[in-house]
């Protein structure tokens, strides 16, 4: 009889199941991962996409494209072909913007419908546009993303103009008993909004920190990286906000600062801060942390387009005081859900690829002249526009005209228009970059907790999706540090962050099974959904002509690699992800609120309508570049 061959001892057969288990799980992972991980870097295609600069440059330059793009004829005389054919309107709204789409619904909310609405692009909403991309290619999902301004902050008590709009577009879903409204959820954005990647800490020298070493902070309470504060910067940072408070004490409970501005306390007090330049005040508060500074920079560029240096004292207070919280409403294309209520509204009376070449009042034309024309006397004006699908000049005859286009363009356009009127509007130029990735970068996915507060919502029949998932979607603000030891900061400004959105459909499609798999082995289950992420940069750093100079010199490749390099500090690897980086030009985004000019004569002046016929209605008129001041 053969000998019985002894058993292995308990423990060690306990062992040995315990690392098959671990060598199979392992193996199982590592072929999910494999399956599942991004295709070989392909090459990264994408273009400059925007503004019609060279149809309004023809402007600008004297140009008629009736004539071959030819310089036009002697000065005085038309730069564009006559009118092929004129039409009788109301109202003509130049600029198709959000200010010229809200003149139009506030005209349409108030029974007026006789009103042309003209636009120089293909596609109305101006700086609010959103658009879609398709980061695997064509046939690819398609991922919807803004092109510039991408949220709307939830409006005070006292704007109900903007309460009105957004509950006619759909935003309010009902009053609470004390009046105030709740939000649509999936436009909500979730709190906190911004987050900020920091290096862990600076070299020792004070040199910027390694790039891809940091984290990611929640700013509930700032834009600051909080680890990196010392005492001095603590105690500076508590009197900033104590010399902020005590600017924004009105009397009898006034606000000293609001949004619109139209709503905010204008006295000698308010006029002489607006004198005062914003650094020499924070100087005058013992305010010069560098990190705190930075803060303060940040706002300025991210806000109002203006550097810290530029910037006027009441425009810095307003930006800390103006607003009573930092909820807001952003859609998959940022602003995009608005326009394209506001453009429905508006329907065929949206005329786009319209240039308008020149608005002639009336009432500078002589009797005679307007007898022999058969037009009025006074009142009213002549609107002429090239309309480039059709290949042809137009004429509109209207009583009244919204000038809703930025204001150093009426120089241009207007007859009789001083140009000295809108010598102190200055605009800073943006450039904004959208980066299609295959999948959201791994550090894009959100804690635990709150994937799993996403998941049980959806399990329980709760919304998918209510302006976060359990699969990463952020539609808020994400920053990369570029402050004393955070990265790097390119020529002409640094970047101001980012905003990521993805795949609503691939959202959808996310099954419950993989969804817990996913959060209990985060690393074997790489997102599979396209993506797109939108990034900022205000050029600041240089004189506003010389940044426009300067950026028309250059290249897609070079915004390319600009972006990218950026990313990758707080994405290391992400190249292997994107698939296309489009990049816009908006060379006059916004207007800067410099020193002596919100509350100065020059602004003043230039809200008075010119020859009682051209009405200003820009966002441009407040001296800050707010979606709430263009409504």
């Amino acid at each position: 009889m053969a000998a019985m061959r002894r058993p292995w001892p308990v423990g060690v057969r306990r062992a040995r199941r315990i690392a098959a288990v671990v060598c199979a799980g392992g193996l199982w992972l590592g072929c999910a991962a494999w399956i599942c991980a991004p295709s070989a870097r392909s090459p990264i295609h994408g273009r400059i996409v925007g503004a019609s600069i060279g149809l309004g440059h023809r402007l600008a330059a004297g140009l008629a494209p009736g004539l071959g793009g030819a310089a036009a004829p002697a000065t005085g005389a038309p730069r564009f072909p006559p009118p092929a054919r004129r039409e009788d309107v109301g109202v003509v709204i130049v600029g198709g913007g959000i200010a010229g789409l809200t003149a139009g619904w506030r005209l349409l909310r108030s029974g007026w419908s006789d009103f042309a609405l003209l636009e120089l692009e293909a596609s109305v909403g101006g700086n609010a546009r959103g658009a879609r991309m398709a980061p695997a290619g064509d046939g690819g999902e398609m991922v919807e993303h803004p092109w510039a301004a991408h949220y709307v902050p939830l409006p005070s008590a006292e704007n109900v103009l903007l309460r009105d709009l957004l509950a006619d577009a759909g935003a309010v879903v009902a009053s609470g008993s004390s009046g105030a409204p709740r939000w649509e959820t999936s436009l909500v954005c979730p709190l906190p909004v911004e987050r900020l990647f920091a290096p862990e800490a600076p070299d020792a020298d004070g040199a910027r920190a390694r790039a891809g070493s940091g984290r990611w902070l929640e700013c509930a309470d700032g834009l600051l990286p909080s680890h990196l504060l010392t005492d001095d910067d603590r105690a500076q940072l508590r009197r900033l906000r104590a010399a902020v408070a005590a600017e924004a004490d009105g009397r009898d409970g006034a606000r000293r600062f609001a949004v619109p501005v139209a709503h905010s306390l204008v006295d000698a007090r308010a006029i002489a801060l607006d004198r005062t330049p914003a650094l020499r005040w924070l100087t005058s508060v013992n305010v010069t942390s560098e990190r705190v500074l930075w803060w303060a920079e940040y706002g300025m560029r991210d806000d109002y387009g203006v550097a810290l240096r530029d910037a006027s004292a009441w425009a810095l207070v307003h930006y800390f005081a103006a607003r009573d919280s930092d909820e807001r409403l952003e859609g998959a294309d940022g602003n995009g859900w608005l326009v394209r209520f506001l453009a429905r509204a508006a329907g065929s009376r949206v005329r786009t690829r319209a240039l308008v070449t020149a608005v002639v009042p009336l009432a500078r034309q002589s009797k005679a002249l307007s007898a022999a024309r058969g037009e009025r006397a006074s009142g009213g004006a002549t609107v002429r526009y090239w309309d480039e699908a059709a290949g042809e000049s137009v004429e509109l005859r209207a009583r009244r005209v919204i000038y809703a286009a930025p204001r150093f363009t009426a120089k241009h356009i207007v007859n009789g228009y001083t140009p000295s009127r809108a010598a102190n509007f200055t605009y800073a130029p943006w450039v904004v970059a959208n980066v299609g990735l295959r999948a959201p970068p791994p550090a894009e996915r959100q804690p635990v907790s709150r994937a799993l507060r996403a998941l049980a919502s959806r399990a329980l029949g709760g919304a998918a999706d209510g302006g976060g998932s359990a699969w990463g979607y952020r539609a808020c603000d994400s920053v990369i540090y570029n402050g004393p030891g955070g990265a790097p900061v390119g020529e002409g400004g640094g970047g101001l962050g980012y905003a990521l959105t993805t795949s609503h459909a691939a959202r959808a499609r996310r099954s419950r099974w993989r969804s817990l798999l996913a959060l209990l082995w985060p690393p074997a289950w790489p997102e599979r959904r396209a993506a797109v992420l939108t990034h900022f940069t205000a050029l600041t750093d240089l004189e506003p002509a010389a940044a426009r100079a300067w950026l028309l010199g250059t290249s897609w490749a070079y915004w390319r690699e600009r972006v990218l390099a950026e990313l990758e500090v707080a994405h290391a690897g992400i190249r292997a992800l994107v698939t296309r980086v489009d990049v816009a030009f908006l060379a006059h985004a916004m207007v800067r609120p410099t020193v002596g000019f919100v509350w100065g004569d020059a602004r003043r002046l230039a809200a008075v309508p010119h020859a009682s016929v051209v009405h200003w209605a820009h966002s441009d008129m407040s001296g800050l570049s707010l979606v709430e001041e263009a409504v």
